[in-house]
């Protein structure tokens, strides 16, 4: 019987721990105009990209079209938007 509690139990963490396989992260940030001022409740493109240090590698580029808040801040996760390169 123990074995068997062991094995149950064993087996529901190792399934809890691949379901949470996460397919990005979040990213959140405030976007300002020329002024310094926050861009408030409007729509923007955001163009994401990962790269080397030198700027000559693009490993991963997605494209996110989202609107603002109120404040000028935007939440987005990184890995759900339109991927331009890499993957």
């Amino acid at each position: 019987m123990k074995k068997a509690i062991l094995f149950l139990s064993t087996f529901l963490v190792v399934t809890n721990l691949w379901a949470q396989n996460s397919r990005g992260f979040s990213y959140q940030a405030v976007v300002r105009n020329t002024n310094g001022e926050p861009v408030s409740s409007e729509q923007i493109g955001i163009l994401l990209t990962i790269q080397d240090a030198d700027g000559t590698n693009i490993y991963y580029s997605e494209t996110h079209e989202k609107s603002t808040s109120p404040q000028g801040v935007v939440s987005l996760v990184v890995g759900e938007g339109t991927i331009i390169a890499g993957d």
